[in-house]
């Protein structure tokens, strides 16, 4: 963190509400909202059409201009006054103070792509033009973990190894997977690496904090999270992150705890020094897991899934 960060200390607050813990965010004045868009109009209202993610465009516009501070928008083109769709208007004019025309080279869609209208939701593309991941030790674990995926589940693929889940589905064939990531893509394969946060083929984009909503609510059969080490009795190793810090613990629980019957996954990389090879975490607590091993051999992890998943 910057020096500003340290300077202002702990944001959030672990407090306790009729008995139970909660993560309390205080609501603090917020100066100036960067926002990217696709078009905007003489008056500042602006189109998403051609984006991957919305984010929280909306909800930073309205913090920022509800506290007196400034909404910057960057987006591709500045078009008439009423020549938009007004359906495609995520962003009304009211909220912003400033247009940005970007080059194309500083508009990328993601960190990775220049642009992909399968992310935006405007084509769809075959899943077999999609480029496998590549054999190793990372796809081994994401092969396993795609065996616990369940038709019409709804699922979330958290950062990291979990990227790979979706890779594998999409190699398989597993089109009735719901797979959906928290930034808010609904449906199609979520990418991964520097394009994460998008999917291909997706059926619908939700602003990151509705997403969120619908999580918190226990709206998620399955969850596939990163972690940073687990021993083989799937006791997962937090110090490395955040030491004794329990309002991480608490956001972590978040994905999960109102998940009734639901299961969650962990997956994770040995690395050197690690503490397990195991791959595989059980479901909470009165579930019924399994570990890797006990699901069959490499040859399982390897083999097609469709007859598995």
């Amino acid at each position: 963190m910057n020096r500003a960060a340290h300077e202002a200390g702990d944001m959030v607050k672990l407090i306790e509400l009729e008995g139970e813990e909660k993560l309390f965010y205080p609501a603090f004045p917020i100066d100036i909202a960067v926002i990217r868009a696709t078009y905007a109009d003489e008056r500042g209202n602006c189109t998403f059409q051609r984006e991957g993610v919305y984010a929280e465009a909306l909800a930073q516009a309205q913090a920022a201009r509800n506290s007196g501070g400034t909404v910057i928008v960057q987006v591709e083109k500045v078009v008439s006054y009423g020549c938009l769709d007004a359906r495609l208007i995520r962003l009304p004019g009211i909220y912003v103070d400033a247009l940005v025309v970007a080059r194309p080279e500083n508009h990328m869609q993601t960190f990775g792509t220049q642009y992909d209208p399968a992310f935006s939701g405007e084509i769809r593309t075959p899943l077999n033009a999609l480029s496998p991941l590549p054999m190793g030790t990372r796809k081994i674990i994401a092969r396993r973990a795609a065996m616990e995926l369940t038709p019409c589940a709804v699922t979330n693929l958290g950062i990291g190894m979990p990227e790979g889940v979706a890779a594998v589905a999409a190699e398989e064939g597993l089109e009735s997977m719901v797979l959906t990531t928290e930034v808010g893509a609904v449906g199609g394969v979520p990418a991964g690496g520097m394009d994460f946060g998008a999917a291909t083929n997706v059926d619908c984009i939700l602003e990151q904090p509705v997403q969120f909503d619908f999580y918190d609510g226990g709206g998620l059969d399955t969850a596939f999270l990163g972690l940073a080490q687990m021993d083989g009795d799937g006791e997962c190793e937090r110090q490395q992150i955040w030491p004794e810090d329990r309002r991480m613990r608490r956001l972590h629980q978040h994905y999960t705890e109102r998940q009734e019957g639901g299961l969650l996954r962990y997956l994770h990389r040995r690395r050197p020094g690690g503490l397990s090879r195991r791959r595989y975490a059980e479901a909470p607590p009165g579930g019924q897991g399994q570990k890797a091993g006990q699901a069959g051999g490499a040859g399982d992890l390897c083999g097609p899934l469709r007859n598995q998943a």
